[in-house]
């Protein structure tokens, strides 16, 4: 794609914006380069829309950081056209699969364990596990027709990560998150930990209000 890196260009001295936000942001970092990081999240995406794409399947492993804190989008994959019939058919099988499932009542600190463990297990656990519903649409994954606001959604979720410690639709198993995104509007809450040492995870109002804003189709 012209103008566009691909995944495979190489970025000396990057790491990707998932090894900060696995612990949860907030942990380490003051709120005026938590801020600086965010709108330049914002911004690269704004660029890419300007040129007329939809990247569709973002994640935080497609920010890349360098060194001074400066952010660069990349994996384009999915951004050149339209999505591969076969993909879409089998994403909306899975999302099927799950319609009569019970949902999974856990508890913020639970599912932040429970994320860190798959994590720590396979550390690349976002990019292994190819069509992961975690940061995707509904509208994609349901093969409805969509526009930009679907990367916002992404966005969203991200975010959401990025200030919890872990994706908001996040589950167990791959099933379990098929189930809880199914069934996002009811599996979307704002995230309350109760120990002392991981209060600075709860969401402020504005925080929320940028998630829930991001994260709703």
């Amino acid at each position: 794609m012209s103008g566009l890196p691909s995944r495979k260009d190489p970025f000396p001295g990057l790491s990707d914006i998932h090894m900060n936000t696995s612990k949860g942001l907030t942990a380490s970092s003051p709120d005026i380069h938590m801020a600086t990081t965010k709108g330049m999240i914002f911004a690269a995406l704004g660029e890419l829309h300007k040129l007329g794409y939809i990247h569709r399947d973002l994640k935080p492993e497609n920010f890349l950081i360098d060194g001074t804190g400066h952010v660069k989008l990349t994996d384009f994959g999915l951004a050149t056209g339209a999505l591969n019939p076969q993909r879409i058919e089998s994403l909306k099988v899975k999302l099927d699969k799950v319609k009569d499932n019970e949902l999974a009542h856990r508890s913020t600190m639970e599912r932040r364990s429970i994320y860190r463990s798959i994590r720590n297990q396979d550390p690349r656990y976002a990019d292994s596990t190819v069509g992961s519903p975690n940061y995707m649409a509904p509208e994609v994954l349901r093969g409805k027709p969509y526009s930009y606001s679907v990367d916002y959604w992404s966005l969203g979720c991200i975010l959401f990560e990025f200030l919890a410690g872990f994706p908001p639709f996040s589950g167990s198993t791959p099933e379990e998150t098929w189930t809880n995104l199914k069934n996002w509007s009811a599996v979307l809450k704002r995230p309350h930990y109760d120990n002392p040492e991981d209060v600075i995870f709860n969401l402020s109002d504005i925080a929320w209000d940028a998630v829930h804003i991001n994260s709703t189709p």
